[in-house]
């Protein structure tokens, strides 16, 4: 359901629809333009803040136009989400905030923790950890380390997984 700020406020219903849709820009009344501009500025102050200068709710993330092709923050937090979007995703993260460790020994760590995988679906979700840029890798001969890529990322891991445990209790 959209937002009630972006509803265009229905100013003609019934009979006169048709007759309001005929009218031109110069038929309006002073009233009908004051309603649009107060809806208009209602919207703006509601997206880039009050005249006051703070910003509003989603000022902060203000990205790029889409028709530049860059991604904005808003859109890069929705991409790292969905990366983590998985409880073993999540326990790898969590587990790699500890310490660097290589496929066999996070397979070990997520048995204990009752989410046996096979290597190849553990591998497949490095895959994606890796793709995300959360998690990079060294090799070291036949044997890969991997280690995150930002400390950030395993607290915002920590903290979710403590909120979501606080959440049942």
């Amino acid at each position: 359901m959209p937002c009630a700020l972006y509803k265009k406020p229905l100013m003609y219903s019934g009979v006169h629809a048709a007759a309001a849709r005929d009218r031109t820009t110069e038929d309006r009344t002073t009233e009908d333009r004051t309603t649009e501009e107060r809806a208009e500025r209602t919207r703006d102050e509601h997206v880039h803040g009050a005249a006051s200068g703070r910003p509003g709710p989603l000022g902060a993330f203000r990205g790029p136009s889409r028709a530049s092709g860059t991604s904005g923050p808003l859109v890069r937090a929705a991409a790292l989400l969905r990366a983590l979007a998985s409880p073993v995703r999540l326990a790898v993260v969590a587990e790699l905030l500890l310490a660097p460790r290589c496929v066999h020994g996070l397979q070990e760590v997520l048995d204990d923790a009752g989410l046996g995988v096979s290597q190849p679906l553990l591998s497949q979700h490095l895959r994606v950890l890796r793709e995300a840029g959360l998690v990079s890798a060294t090799r070291r001969g036949t044997e890969v380390t991997y280690e995150l890529s930002d400390a950030h990322v395993g607290r915002i891991v920590r903290d979710a997984v403590r909120h979501a445990g606080e959440a049942t209790s």
